[in-house]
């Protein structure tokens, strides 16, 4: 997940690069009905929007009762990739770096 700045604005769009079941293998579970796969994408971004950092992994799962968490979110360079189709993760960053503005950091950091 990328969050997205735009222009002088403080607000972020956070913007799934790649969505996909964790573990490997096939597993019943790992197929999500639409309406699922709507509400888990709706959580990733409001996780992702909350944080406001600009890329992260969120892993979200199904409680016993329905209802989806979010379990944790983490750097991407520890996420694992399970059914998310690496080439069109790898795309959809190459996209989403192309579109970012450049920003130039005063010494100290402070953009």
């Amino acid at each position: 997940m990328i969050n997205e700045r735009f222009g002088e604005e403080t607000s972020v769009r956070p913007t799934i690069l790649a969505c996909g079941y964790y573990w490997s293998g096939e597993d019943e579970l790992s197929a999500l009905r639409a309406d699922e796969e709507r509400e888990v994408r709706a959580l990733a971004q409001a996780a992702a929007a909350a944080i406001e950092v600009p890329s992260l992994i969120v892993d979200i799962g199904q409680r016993e009762d329905g209802r989806w968490i979010v379990i944790e979110c983490g750097d991407p360079q520890s996420c694992g990739f399970g059914h998310v189709p690496v080439e069109a993760l790898v795309a959809a960053l190459i996209a989403a770096v192309a579109r970012a503005e450049p920003r130039v950091l005063a010494p100290g950091g402070d953009a």
